[in-house]
């Protein structure tokens, strides 16, 4: 479920990226397309994956009963 959201807060980075960030420095639009392409889903799938394995509940090693 939070891999699936991220892919479509995907969306969100992508026209923040272009419109906010490269739009004002003067990209064109094909160059700021490819760039936003190659970036927005990694940023928020890498972002998903990290926050996934930093909450997951850590297994108890050496319990003896």
């Amino acid at each position: 479920m939070m891999r699936g959201f991220a892919t479509g807060l995907a969306v969100s980075v992508f026209r923040a990226i272009s419109e906010e960030i490269l739009e004002p420095m003067g990209y064109n639009f094909d160059d700021r397309w490819t760039i936003v392409m190659l970036l927005s889903l990694p940023i928020t799938l890498g972002a998903t994956e990290l926050w996934i394995r930093v909450t997951r509940p850590r297994k108890s090693v050496g319990a003896s009963v």
